[in-house]
């Protein structure tokens, strides 16, 4: 098999699983350039990649960087590409050389957890009768807290540290990251908007977070009262907890038969990023991150076949 054989084949696997042109032409790219140094030390064929391991590739990145300064993040990428390429022909790469979290599809939440989620927020099936009197005012606040962690990639602690001084109810944008040193700005959309000024008005005036001020966006909600909760001590409506919060979804976890976490949502919004051609960097700026190596589980997940076309983590998951 020749050289444009090998790379046109995964051209071809590539394509099956639904790469995007512009993925594949990275890919392809990054594939070519180690073909070409590899074949100036030995002819490259199918049986050959079988015998590559994660030496090769590193002694390729070395020989890189020595001609160009590449950032470790870059040269990290290119790794991934290549050892995508060799996996497919089963050469033996070395896990362990890029360390990872070895995400699994557990870690993910489904499509099918997904809207069993979002569909027992609005239900009333299994509530006492206590709750379901007390569950049309927090439909919209569990239902915009889930929003934000699977569509805006929000972590429980940004979700408990957004104030009203956070959130542009005019334009609909808000500004996560209180306690980050990358606080960023978020523009929601249409439906969230309308969502988020909806949650907002039906908690009555007495109760309601000041706009531009230090009150929580999400607060609680007294089952006993059929009211939300004010703070004497604080002297501003209580806080929605992070305890709070991962209590609502084991509630609606137990009623939906299902697993979510707010890790399981923050997750999946970054696969769909990945699957969506989001460039790392932005992702990195999208969440806050100090650092793209926390991405590098997501991307190595991303790269394996189960990333690429799981039936259960399709990649055009809709509201």
């Amino acid at each position: 098999m020749t050289f444009y054989q090998l790379t046109e084949e995964y051209h071809l696997f590539m394509r099956k699983n639904g790469r995007k042109d512009s993925s594949i032409t990275r890919y392809l790219y990054d594939i070519n350039s180690f073909l070409n140094w590899l074949q100036t030390h030995q002819n490259v064929s199918k049986s050959l990649l079988k015998e590559l391991d994660s030496n090769d590739i590193e002694q390729y990145l070395s020989s890189l960087k020595s001609l160009k300064r590449y950032k470790n993040s870059t040269l990290k990428q290119k790794y991934i590409h290549i050892k995508s390429f060799l996996d497919y022909f089963n050469a033996k790469i070395e896990v362990n050389k890029y360390p990872s979290s070895n995400l699994k599809e557990s870690n993910f939440a489904t499509d099918e957890e997904i809207h069993k989620l979002l569909a027992i927020i609005k239900s009333y099936d299994g509530l006492s009768e206590n709750q379901a009197t007390g569950r049309p005012y927090i439909i919209n606040r569990n239902t915009l807290l889930v929003h934000f962690m699977l569509f805006y990639g929000l972590s429980i602690n940004d979700l408990v540290t957004l104030t009203m001084k956070n959130v542009n109810l005019g334009t609909g944008v808000i500004t996560p990251g209180k306690d980050s040193s990358l606080p960023r700005q978020i523009q929601l959309s249409k439906e969230d908007q309308k969502l988020l000024f909806t949650y907002y008005k039906e908690i009555p005036d007495i109760l309601r977070p000041q706009q531009h001020s230090d009150h929580s966006l999400f607060i609680a909600f007294d089952f006993a009262r059929k009211a939300f909760r004010w703070d004497y001590s604080l002297d501003a409506p209580k806080p929605f907890t992070k305890v709070a919060i991962q209590r609502m979804l084991q509630k609606e976890n137990k009623r939906a038969n299902i697993h979510v976490t707010p890790t399981s949502l923050r997750n999946r919004f970054i696969l769909n990023a990945l699957r969506n051609e989001v460039d790392p960097l932005q992702i990195k700026l999208m969440l806050g991150l100090k650092s793209s190596k926390s991405l590098y589980p997501y991307i190595d997940f991303f790269n394996e076949p189960n990333g690429k076309g799981s039936r259960q983590l399709n990649a055009n998951f809709v509201r």
